[in-house]
């Protein structure tokens, strides 16, 4: 079977040329020593330039100006009374906390401008803002460990007033963290597999779930976000080892097909287990994405490009482009005949979709594979730096396939 590529390159090419001068004269002097204007005094070109706005912008940092105005002499200088804390050997889902002491061994009044943690698990507290020469602030440190394990070393930045190297001082905490529970493996990849060997079968996977602590592991309320891959499980060991088997069959679609197994453990640090899955089916003719993921938070309307590809060496046709809510509009266009489609689709604000998903669907001349589908999912998605996805219809938390864009 040949199969068709599509490769789409983009090139760019950007130029800037900024100039610009100042001129000079020499004769300046001349005014100054005489007290008569220069005869003959140079031409300048262009428009002339005042001092004032002869300024070097600023970098956009997001840095705060300070509020503090410094009197002449004074100099603020902070010292950190530890820059590393060593929070030990914790079990996951601990949150270490430690509050760092910064002391102002300088002359002027210090002002912590801001804390900037180095990622999403760590987070400030209420710091000292302005600290007083010969004083001590305190920068309290917040770190989840509920997504770790091993060993791990997070840095804090804080920003200050003080001048050169001392305006920043870096903190750190780092520490170990020992599991709750061990997921083996920690996803499961079905692989690629051909249409013809898993149109009207099942696939089969697992995973084991291996307690790690002396409390009892309880798993409750086990789900998968898509239909097509079914989850069961089964205690090995009471309150100590599970084994979750995931089957994949169905009304497969081409493309990407995957989805989220979640199970809730009674762990309140870690109550859920998340384990991804996916696998990809090779099929005559394919369209890709296969999935499109909605937010509920929509602000502004957008439009969404689908591809279709016939993998034969025969030619192919596609038609009858189906939508299943008429607020939804789409449109086909051929790109390479009897080879390569494009299907745009543009979605609405006040698009809501249904309780079921929608679709969007095309009938073919392949009789191995009549009709191609694209499922469309409405769901909440995760805020930047939350922890879990809450489904709203029917989701399919799909790691592999289209999303919003």
């Amino acid at each position: 079977m040949k199969r068709v590529s599509f490769y789409v390159i983009a090139a760019g090419l950007v130029a800037a040329v900024c100039g610009w001068g100042i001129l000079q004269s020499a004769e300046m002097d001349d005014v100054a020593k005489s007290g008569t204007p220069a005869t003959n005094p140079p031409a300048q070109s262009g428009p002339q330039i005042s001092s004032a706005t002869i300024q070097k912008k600023k970098p956009n940092t997001g840095i705060p100006e300070p509020t503090v105005v410094l009197k002449p002499g004074e100099n603020p200088k902070p010292e950190a009374e530890t820059l590393v804390h060593d929070f030990g050997d914790v079990p996951a889902g601990t949150v270490a906390q430690f509050d760092f002491k910064i002391k102002n061994v300088g002359t002027g009044p210090l002002e912590i401008l801001t804390v900037r943690p180095g990622c999403g698990c760590t987070t400030s507290g209420d710091y000292d803002k302005i600290i007083q020469p010969g004083g001590t602030g305190t920068v309290p440190i917040k770190l989840s460990t509920a997504k770790f394990q091993g060993e791990m070393t997070k840095s804090i930045s804080v920003f200050t007033n003080a001048s050169g190297v001392d305006s920043l001082v870096m903190l750190t905490m780092k520490g170990s963290v020992r599991p709750l529970y061990v997921v083996e493996p920690t996803k499961l990849e079905f692989g690629a597999v051909e249409w013809s060997n898993i149109n009207g079968k099942t696939l089969t996977n697992s995973v084991t779930v291996t307690n790690k602590v002396e409390q009892p592991l309880v798993l409750t309320n086990l789900r998968s976000s898509n239909a097509n891959f079914k989850a069961g499980m089964k205690e090995l060991e009471a309150g100590k080892k599970y084994e979750i088997t995931v089957e994949f069959g169905g009304t497969i679609r081409t493309g990407s097909n995957g989805s989220a197994i979640e199970v809730d453990t009674n762990f309140p640090d870690i109550p859920q287990i998340r384990i991804p899955t996916a696998v990809f089916v090779n099929a005559p003719l394919e369209i890709m994405p296969s999935q499109l993921v909605l937010s509920t938070n929509r602000k502004v309307p957008f439009t969404r490009a689908f591809f279709i590809q016939n993998n034969t060496q025969k030619s192919e046709s596609v038609s009858e482009l189906r939508v299943s809510d008429p607020k939804l509009k789409a449109r086909l266009e051929e790109t390479t005949p009897g080879v390569a489609w494009k299907v745009m689709l543009e979605v609405p604000v006040d698009y809501e979709g249904s309780a079921g998903g929608d679709t969007l669907s095309l009938k073919t001349s392949n009789p191995e594979i009549p009709e191609l589908i694209v499922d469309i999912i409405t769901r909440e998605l995760t805020p930047p730096g939350g922890t879990t996805t809450k489904p709203v219809k029917n989701a399919d938390a799909n790691e592999h396939a289209g999303h919003e864009h």
